[in-house]
């Protein structure tokens, strides 16, 4: 089977991955007006803890890098930036982490950025529960969308339901976002958005339930935003996945292509 990088030979995985984030992480601060800097060393938008809400696009010389850091950590400190850093390949210097490390920057955990040809797309598995997978298509779905991610993926209480719904609305009135919720016997258990950038459908959002994980319900709703992307013509999907998370996606035929990295003050 050929692989991944020989499909994609055209396209730099890792920067699509971080391209497309990018992307949704604007287009999101600019819908709802939230503090957002854009600059050629460091982006961020800010929505006061409610997604989205990160500092990325570290570009940063060992010039200066210290007097950066010491800007952007006192920016995290009194609330005028977000509390989080993302970070990918492409962040500069390489030895950053030494640099974070001396401003009381911690990582808290790694992603794996990953990517799929649609063509090398694996279903064929047996779900414990099958599940309907729906297209959100109206508010009352949407909101069932942020009641499961919220508490799920963000794991954040019920008070930031409202301001991710907000976003997520007029997300979804652009046209660049499907979002799909998976229901079992009517109830709303799972959760995945797509983002469409460029060449690729970044999935995003994906978050299942407590009572109903590990009956492949997560799968299920995978492969439906895959096939969906597909008939809209993205061939190539791209996604960051925890370590909990990534043995899934590559059984559905994912590859790991590049780390990201999330960091915030020490306590």
């Amino acid at each position: 089977m050929i692989n991944l990088k020989q499909q994609l030979d055209m396209i730099d995985i890792p920067l699509q991955i971080t391209n497309n984030y990018s992307s949704l992480y604007r287009l999101a601060g600019d819908l709802i007006d939230c503090e957002r800097g854009q600059y050629e060393d460091v982006s961020w938008v800010n929505n006061k803890g409610a997604w989205p809400n990160r500092i990325y696009g570290i570009n940063l010389s060992k010039e200066n890098i210290d007097h950066k850091l010491e800007w952007l950590v006192d920016g995290m400190k009194s609330g005028r930036m977000p509390k989080i850093i993302g970070t990918s390949q492409f962040t500069k210097p390489e030895n950053y982490e030494m640099y974070f490390e001396a401003h009381g920057l911690v990582k808290t955990s790694d992603a794996e950025g990953m990517g799929l040809s649609t063509k090398n797309l694996n279903t064929d598995f047996k779900p414990k529960t099958q599940v309907v997978i729906k297209k959100v298509s109206n508010q009352a779905e949407l909101k069932d969308f942020a009641k499961i991610v919220t508490p799920n993926l963000f794991q954040m209480d019920m008070s930031y339901v409202k301001p991710y719904y907000e976003c997520i609305s007029r997300l979804r009135e652009t046209g660049a976002a499907d979002f799909f919720i998976a229901y079992d016997k009517g109830t709303p258990v799972s959760t995945a958005m797509v983002y469409y950038s460029e060449e690729v459908a970044g999935l995003y959002h994906i978050a299942t339930d407590i009572p109903y994980r590990g009956l492949g319900i997560g799968k299920q709703i995978t492969i439906g935003a895959i096939l969906h992307a597909e008939k809209k013509g993205y061939d190539n999907v791209v996604l960051f996945a925890s370590e909990d998370g990534k043995h899934m996606y590559q059984q559905l035929g994912f590859e790991s292509v590049c780390k990201l990295g999330r960091y915030k003050l020490k306590q």
